[in-house]
């Protein structure tokens, strides 16, 4: 039990939080770190501690940040050693709150096991794929969740899974997915999921996160989320009634392919869940690694990189810049 008269109320805070919940307390800080130490933290580390931001230009202090980081002990030893708490600076407590501490919504940590089974009825996942070490739950509070459930009315919820880098997981938790951010435009421009796992895992690489973390230095993350099943929600439909949801005004190669969805309103989609995968789910696999399933399980992906070599081809032979460039090489 914490004695709130010997801490400051930040400290206070994150003892308590750490108390409570230590692994997803954990992962939040870790998501941070990876933001923090990416080479495109410019753009990712959103929201950004005002701390950290010059008083007189606003410009981000981005190394004095790393510092600060750099010095947060182990959440193990933070919790258990008095003479830690005793020494860490406010500053670093104060980091630590107002990462911890968050206002739009709550991670949580579950029985990994059954809500993972719960979750592969809830998108309906036919193929098989590895399963992850931890499951987390996102509990939104807020107007943006209001705002949701509002926008829902009487749509029904369709749930799938999006992949993304892990640095990118701190902005995604606290701004959702953003559609103009994404780069894969393919089928149209916009926020892609796939009621497939294993589509998911190929945009959810290995990455680096904190070295201290209780989940491993590496990790990766795949966001199971929540879509409003809107007409303005870019999918294919069971029996094809209605060809116009499976096509975007911009798409580039045709039909939104099966099992995928792109979402191009952000109002449409919330991230429910956090898979997390301590060690890269290739090695992690669950059956047999036969040619014909291997194909199966990476058709779609397959397919949308045969598509863009095709493109590129095309383009290149259509280019009068590039027939220059090979007359220059070989003639």
């Amino acid at each position: 039990m914490i004695d709130k008269c010997m801490f400051s109320e930040s400290k206070y805070r994150v003892l308590e939080q750490l108390q409570s919940d230590p692994l997803a307390s954990d992962l939040l800080w870790s998501l941070f770190c990876a933001a923090v130490e990416s080479y495109r933290h410019d753009s990712i580390l959103r929201p950004f501690p005002s701390a950290f931001l010059d008083e007189r230009t606003r410009e981000k202090d981005v190394e004095h940040l790393r510092t600060v980081v750099s010095s947060i002990p182990s959440f193990q030893e933070l919790i258990v050693n008095d003479n830690i708490q005793k020494t860490l600076p406010s500053e670093s407590w104060d980091l630590l709150h107002w990462v911890l501490q968050t206002s739009s919504f709550r991670l949580c940590s579950v029985n990994s096991t059954d809500k993972f089974q719960n979750i592969k009825q809830l998108t309906h996942q036919v193929m098989s794929a590895s399963a992850p070490t931890h499951v987390y739950e996102v509990c939104p509070t807020g107007s943006r969740e209001q705002k949701f459930q509002k926008a829902k009315g009487e749509w029904k919820s369709l749930y799938a899974y999006h992949g993304s880098r892990i640095d990118n997981f701190f902005s995604i938790l606290h701004n959702g997915l953003v559609s103009n951010l994404n780069k894969t435009s393919l089928f149209g421009t916009g926020t892609y999921l796939s009621s497939e796992l294993t589509v998911a895992l190929h945009y959810s690489p290995v990455g680096w996160s904190w070295k201290k973390s209780l989940h491993g230095s590496q990790i990766s993350c795949v966001a199971v989320c929540e879509m409003i099943d809107h007409p303005d929600l870019k999918c294919q439909t069971k029996g094809g009634k209605s060809s116009s949801r499976s096509y975007s005004s911009d798409s580039l190669a045709g039909k939104v392919p099966e099992k995928y969805y792109l979402v191009q309103n952000d109002d449409l989609v919330r991230v429910r869940y956090l898979l997390v995968y301590t060690e890269s789910p290739v090695k992690r696999k669950t059956c047999v690694n036969h040619p014909r399933s291997w194909w199966h399980q990476h058709k779609f992906f397959i397919m949308m990189m045969i598509y863009g070599v095709a493109l590129l081809a095309i383009g290149l032979a259509t280019s009068k810049q590039f027939h220059r460039f090979l007359q220059k090489l070989f003639l």
